[in-house]
């Protein structure tokens, strides 16, 4: 069995490790600006480092074909589709509560406070400095949940290909030649054995034709001939030829 990656399939997955690059940066600069607006949870960082590396093992399967990271793509995409859809999920449901919070809210700045009412008068208590805050986190999880989504069908596209590179991988043996040594005086002869693939019958073996080249020594006789009669010198009656008639006896 070959340690390598068809080169077809090496390049597909190294495309599709590039569009899994950049669903994972994407990830990654909303999981960043999420912290610096004081978020919990992560969100789109363990997401995003996942994909990265996943962008990497396919990057290096298509310049290396690797057939043993191939392994570990197939195992790493499997999680993904997972890990990446939940927080698909998560970004989603984020994005609509704080689209409800925008349409009940009349919220405005003022004295270097964010300050939010609901439609019945009542105050919101929100901490923030500017309310500009409050439409971009609603952009950040809007962003975030795109890129999930394309993580999640590029995993599974990643998991395809991978169980293409080694579950499904056709398995082939190399052809041997094999020189069979004859007797001296006599030329040697090449026999070449065809490759055997699986779910065929035995190998077939050509023989190469040389110039000049004498019968296999001991080799059966085709079928449909036999040898020649063997004639001995006796003649008819056990007289041999030449031989003197003995006289009876008296």
């Amino acid at each position: 069995m070959s340690n390598t990656v068809e080169p077809g399939l090496a390049k597909s997955t190294g495309i599709i490790s590039v569009a899994a690059g950049v669903c994972g940066f994407g990830n990654c600069i909303c999981g960043f600006i999420w912290l610096g607006y004081n978020g919990y949870g992560g969100h789109g960082l363990w997401s995003g480092f996942g994909l990265l590396l996943a962008a990497a093992m396919g990057l290096f399967i298509w310049c290396y074909r690797n057939k043993g990271i191939m392994v570990a793509f197939l195992v790493t995409c499997i999680i993904l589709v997972i890990v990446v859809g939940i927080q698909t999920i998560i970004a989603a449901l984020a994005y609509i509560l704080w689209r409800l919070f925008r349409n009940a809210t009349d919220c405005s700045t003022f004295a270097g406070r964010c300050h939010c009412r609901a439609t019945d008068g009542q105050r919101i208590p929100m901490d923030l400095e500017t309310c500009d805050v409050i439409t971009a986190i609603d952009s950040l999880f809007l962003s975030m949940t795109i890129f999930s989504a394309f993580g999640t069908v590029i995993s599974l596209a990643g998991s395809v290909l991978g169980c293409m590179g080694t579950c499904c991988a056709r398995t082939q043996q190399p052809g041997a030649v094999v020189v069979v040594q004859q007797p001296s005086g006599t030329q040697s002869t090449v026999v070449y054995t065809a490759p055997q693939y699986t779910g065929e019958g035995y190998p077939v073996q050509y023989p190469m034709a040389q110039p000049g080249q004498y019968p296999a020594q001991n080799a059966a006789a085709p079928m449909g001939h036999y040898p020649p009669p063997q004639y001995s010198a006796t003649a008819p009656g056990g007289v041999q030829h030449g031989a003197e008639a003995i006289p009876p006896k008296a």
